[in-house]
């Protein structure tokens, strides 16, 4: 672009005067006026003015680096896990009773058998609380019988059960007894056999006892026994037969015996 200097009226006054002001040469032609030299300048001014008026507004272009479009990034959900549970349940290797409570204390609910499977509601730190087969009641097993499978870390915690009061277990009824003595070198030697009749469905076992001390010791469901032992002449020997569940128990009548 082309720079327009521009030359002021006073500017062009003052070179005008500067001129006259010279040593004059004859040139053949007649000096000018003071007016005539006004006249032209006057005349000059215009015509710059003209000059400037026409000439074209200068446009300001900007010269720049184009934007580039850039691409929308487009956000790609993360996947949702969805865990996949499965109902916890335990199974068995052997026979285990399951109580109503956490301890052999508490009456048996249900015995479930060697490899059957039951479904958890709950457990403690020693116990799992499971729906008893075949019914909609609830009871408890330990721990170290059952082989959990499924989800049963989903399971809540269960407080324990308080402990029933202890009801003692029914006592033994006799059914029969018979007993007869055999003389031998040794001495008498006398031979009971005795059977009962078992009125629980949770006692631990039984004992015999023979003068009030423990001669045998029998598992659950016992209900015959056969004792023999060599006695005194005219020595009378007492038999009774002891249920027990735990710590408590509860004796049968006595049977009075002896060889003479």
């Amino acid at each position: 672009m082309k720079k327009l200097h521009v030359i002021s009226f006073a500017t062009i006054i003052a070179i005008v005067i500067a001129g006259c002001s010279l040593p004059q040469r004859s040139t053949g032609f007649a000096n000018p006026s003071v007016d005539e030299v006004a006249t032209q300048v006057a005349m000059t001014l215009e015509s710059l003015e003209s000059a400037t008026a026409i000439l074209p507004t200068p446009t300001e272009t900007t010269i720049g680096i184009q934007p580039t479009n850039t691409p929308a990034v487009t956000k790609t959900n993360e996947p949702t896990i969805t865990p996949t549970y499965s109902s916890p349940l335990l199974t068995f290797d052997n026979n285990v009773n399951c109580r109503k409570g956490p301890g052999t204390n508490f009456p048996i609910v249900v015995l479930i058998k060697e490899g059957q499977t039951v479904e958890v509601v709950g457990a403690t730190d020693k116990y799992w609380v499971v729906k008893a087969p075949a019914g909609t009641e609830t009871c408890w097993l330990p721990a170290e019988f059952a082989t959990p499978v499924g989800s049963v870390w989903t399971v809540p915690t269960i407080s324990a059960a308080d402990s029933p009061t202890e009801v003692p277990p029914i006592a033994p009824v006799w059914i029969k007894w018979n007993y007869f003595c055999q003389y031998t070198a040794e001495g008498s030697a006398l031979t009971m056999e005795m059977e009962w009749a078992d009125k629980n469905n949770n006692e631990d076992g039984y004992r015999i006892l023979r003068n009030g001390e423990a001669v045998a010791s029998l598992g659950a469901d016992n209900t015959q026994y056969t004792d023999t032992v060599i006695v005194e002449p005219g020595a009378t020997y007492r038999y009774a037969v002891e249920v027990f569940r735990g710590s408590i128990s509860t004796k049968s009548s006595v049977i009075d015996t002896s060889c003479q």
